[in-house]
């Protein structure tokens, strides 16, 4: 896979399963969340840990909500539907989260755009080589 077929922002996660007994909230962690494809084309986000754990979730037709109210401070939190679980972003760089949620809000609002949505890494404003 290149790095035109990801985007990736580095963050503060906490992972609460909506559906869990014990209400207390997982510690939070530094985590790369990674928008890519699978082998079958699905968008998917994968989380990994400095110490090597991950996690994938399967983003099409499973985004319930983007709350995006405080991402110029670096926050933002996905709710999917399937696990029900919500992903608190926090500590991230604003500049790498706007496309990130930009993408995420996409999927949820047109599941049937991601097929073309392009997943891309690196500056939005570079000028093509001439």
């Amino acid at each position: 896979m290149s790095d035109n077929d990801r985007i990736a922002v580095k963050c503060d996660v906490v992972t609460d399963y909506a559906v869990q007994t014990r209400k207390n909230l997982r510690k939070k962690k530094q985590y790369q969340l990674i928008l890519s494809r699978d082998d079958w084309g699905s968008i998917i986000l994968k989380m990994q840990s400095k110490s090597g754990s991950k996690t994938s979730y399967k983003l099409e037709n499973n985004v319930r909500n983007v709350y995006s109210d405080f991402m110029d401070k670096g926050r933002a939190t996905i709710e999917l539907q399937s696990p029900h679980v919500f992903i608190l972003i926090s500590s991230a760089v604003l500049d790498e989260l706007l496309p990130f949620i930009g993408i995420v809000q996409r999927l949820k609002d047109d599941p049937d755009a991601a097929e073309s949505l392009e997943l891309y890494k690196g500056e939005l404003d570079e000028e093509p080589d001439a």
